[in-house]
């Protein structure tokens, strides 16, 4: 900001068409000035602000930009170079100023031990970097290649209250993501003898279990591959009479705290009419998921939630990962945060989503606990190796651009894997076959994964 009379007034950047170390110093100097302090030109310091302002764009608001630097950034910013050996009581002055009208601030510290970045990998960081300085992102980036890791960053604020810093150790929320384990359990079940892929759903769940309007045709495949045609209670498809455009709107009528087991979500779609015949097309359905699990509880008489942990996490050494309660305190949690507008309040995703994760999404998963499921898909191994064979079977064309597999998408570009959202949380599990590569991106925030995406996306195309 600059002072105009009396009142402070945004800076806003220019088209950025050569921005860099000069448009962002222009920025930092007045609001250090302000503060008694001055910045610091060291060569080495000047290069990271260089790489930070790459995430500039056209029209931003740099004093908001520069206090993400200081704030958010305060790991790698505080220690090597914004203020003269200040910067600590710079980030303070600013959590002061924002304390009634923006987030609380990270506590500056040292890089965590776990970041990497390796060659040719420096662009992606840096625009990661950025992303965060400006809120646009906050989780968890992981790449990694049969030889090692290629990209780990930890960026943004998990606790939002406490002005926690994200690390390697938090679980985030991984919505749809969470689908993949629901069919690895369902499929694990087949290979078990307890259920066969074509069997029709009637002959395996009771009447009570299952929805009144459920074609006796659907099998546990169409269940899988989203092609049993059912009502959805949570439509993602615009062009649908049930389209549901805000998730978090079901919870206002239902109390979320209420959704804790498969059946509790029975009344939302029991009396949904079918979209399509089985078997006639892909539909994506989180019914379909949400009665997958009810389906699993049945046939092997355990919980849902404990059946996926004893089945697919530990065994697949995801011993850091499960199915948390929104309403428990628990530890190394990434909160999840709703879209708010500017000034106004943080509010967290407790009363907008259900309280348990379940059947079509929901369970917290650490960067490296997804990998590892990434890995063993990706190679074949994932639980003996049938599981994951089965998985990648093709099952409906979705577009020009993907198949569906058994809880899979199968991409053209030679990867697999899955993506999800929900209120206050994005996520993206991928396994590059060209590369060898897996790719892991927990956000506890919306609109933040497609930028990160990108950014990735451009170093693994090298």
């Amino acid at each position: 900001m600059v002072r105009e009379g009396s009142r402070l007034v945004p800076i806003r950047s220019p088209a950025l068409t050569g921005r860099g170390v000069k448009t962002l110093t222009s920025a930092v100097e007045p609001l250090l000035a302000a503060r008694g302090q001055r910045l610091a030109t060291l060569p080495e310091r000047e290069a990271r602000l260089e790489g930070l302002a790459a995430g500039l764009e056209a029209g931003d608001d740099l004093d908001e930009f520069v206090t993400g630097l200081l704030v958010r950034e305060g790991s790698d910013i505080g220690e090597r170079g914004l203020g003269h050996g200040s910067t600590v009581a710079a980030a303070a002055d600013i959590r002061g100023k924002q304390a009634t009208n923006g987030p609380p601030a990270c506590h500056p510290g040292r890089m965590n031990e776990h970041e990497h970045v390796a060659p040719g990998w420096d662009d992606a960081a840096d625009t990661l970097r950025g992303l965060a300085a400006r809120d646009r992102f906050s989780g968890v980036v992981v790449v990694e290649g049969a030889g090692g890791p290629r990209l780990r960053l930890a960026l943004g604020v998990a606790d939002r209250a406490a002005g926690r810093p994200v690390t390697f150790h938090d679980r985030f929320g991984t919505a749809s993501v969470s689908k993949m384990l629901t069919a690895a359990a369902v499929l694990d079940a087949h290979v078990a003898g307890l259920l066969d892929l074509d069997a029709p759903v009637v002959d395996l769940l009771p009447a009570a279990r299952r929805p009144r309007t459920l074609d006796p045709r659907v099998t546990v495949r169409h269940l899988l591959t989203h092609t049993s045609g059912i009502g959805d209670y949570a439509e993602e498809d615009d062009t649908q009479p049930g389209y549901v455009p805000d998730y978090a709107a079901l919870w206002r009528t239902i109390p979320s705290v209420t959704m804790e087991r498969p059946d509790d979500f029975l009344p939302l779609y029991t009396d949904l009419p079918p979209v399509d015949e089985p078997g006639a097309a892909f539909h994506y359905s989180n019914s379909g998921y949400v009665l997958l699990a009810a389906l699993l509880e049945e046939v092997t008489g355990d919980a849902f939630v404990d059946r996926v942990t004893e089945r697919v996490l530990v065994p697949t050494g995801m011993t850091s990962s499960g199915y948390l309660r929104l309403d428990e305190a628990q530890p190394d949690v990434a909160t999840g945060y709703l879209p708010r507008r500017r000034g106004a309040p943080w509010r967290s995703n407790v009363l907008a989503m259900p309280v348990v994760g379940g059947g079509d999404g929901g369970c917290f998963l650490t960067a490296d606990d997804a990998t590892r499921f990434a890995r063993a898909l990706g190679d074949g191994t994932l639980l003996g190796g049938e599981v994951a064979r089965l998985m990648r079977t093709p099952g409906p064309r979705i577009d020009v651009d993907a198949s569906m597999g058994h809880g899979v998408y199968l991409l053209e570009d030679g990867a697999l894997g899955h993506d999800g959202g929900d209120p206050g949380v994005e996520a993206y599990v991928r396994y590059d076959v060209p590369t060898d590569a897996t790719v892991v991106i927990l956000c506890n925030g919306e609109g933040m994964l497609d930028g990160a995406w990108r950014a990735v996306r451009e170093a693994l195309r090298g």
